[in-house]
Formats: structure tokens, sequence, C-alpha cells
């Protein structure tokens, strides 16, 4: 596959500078990369316990901005609260997010990160609007429909 959008997420606030330059040679248009911080630990996503660094390539131009999901109304969490399991666990928690069954910071973190990908994919304007149509879409349960026809052609 060779995008032309991406969502990118890095460990690290050194790596974070590389990506856009590299993400533009490999011919991604518009592409965010982030770099969340969690009770002073770094993560290689939006974070919802912290601040995320980000950078946006847009046509070759990359710009910086620092952002709080807390600003767009999501509760900030205890990285405690994000903690997976094993395989079985992290399906069944997974699942959980996609019927509806599953609330708080697992969902949240979802959200979050969906709806970065979305700003990324230039499908909303705003991480606002875009957190509302991940909202929108997790409601209406499509993905989960997604993940029980692939689990079926599996």
């Amino acid at each position: 596959a060779r995008p032309t959008h991406q969502l990118a997420g890095v460990f690290s606030a050194v790596v974070m500078e590389l990506y856009p330059p590299t993400l533009a040679l490999l011919g991604r248009t518009r592409a965010w990369v982030v770099h969340g911080i969690a009770e002073g630990a770094p993560l290689d996503e939006i974070s919802i316990s912290g601040p995320t660094h980000l950078r946006v390539l847009d046509r070759g131009t990359v710009s910086a901005d620092d952002f709080d999901t807390a600003d767009h109304g999501i509760a900030a969490a205890d990285v405690a609260a994000l903690i997976g399991g094993d395989a079985d666990a992290n399906a069944t928690l997974l699942t959980g997010i996609l019927d509806g069954s599953v609330t708080g910071p697992p969902r949240d973190i979802v959200l979050a990160n969906a709806a970065g990908a979305l700003c990324a994919a230039a499908l909303a304007p705003d991480f606002g609007s875009a957190l509302e149509l991940a909202e929108r879409t997790l409601d209406d349960r499509k993905p989960l429909a997604v993940l029980r026809a692939m689990q079926r052609s599996s």
C-alpha cells in the first residue's frame, strides 16, 4: 500500500522531527505525526493522560502544535485505566469498545486516535469535528460490523 495520508505515532520527540520529511519522501500528501505524554512517560499515540505533541505534514509544509484532549471534552485518565492484558483480554476489550459495552478511558483513547486519523486523512476540518465523527461512527456500530465481516472471511 502506498497511502497518501497517514497518522503516525512516535515514541520520541527527536524521532518526531524526522518523520514528516520522511513521510513526504514516501509520497504522503498529508500526515499527522503524534507523540503523547502520559504521567511524564512517552506514548506513540495521542494521549488522554496528558499533552500530545503534533507535527502536521500538508503538501510538503510542516507545522507544529500541541494539544490536550481534555480541551475537547475527553476526561483525563490515569495510565492504569488504559493498560490491556493478554490477547484474549484485549480482544474482549476491543469488542466491548466496538459494541458499546465498554466506555470510559479505553473508549476515549480509541476515539481520540480515530479522530487524529480522520484529521490526517482530511476527512474532518479540525480535531473537534473529527472527534464528533468518530463518536457517531462508533455509536452506529459500523466498526463492529467491519470486524465481524473480517472475522467471517478469515
